[in-house]
């Protein structure tokens, strides 16, 4: 039971891991301007 639990969490924080990996990757890889363009737009300025 705790070794499903804990190899769930592992999963969970591999899984995070990765998507925060490729969110840095896509933020790295934008244009700093187009970035701030997107923000922007996304807020509403």
């Amino acid at each position: 039971m705790l070794y499903n639990k804990s190899k769930n969490f592992i999963n969970g924080n591999l899984k995070l891991e990765a998507l925060v990996a490729s969110f840095l990757v896509f933020i790295s890889s934008t244009n700093v301007v187009e970035l701030n363009k997107k923000v922007n737009e996304f807020l509403g300025v």
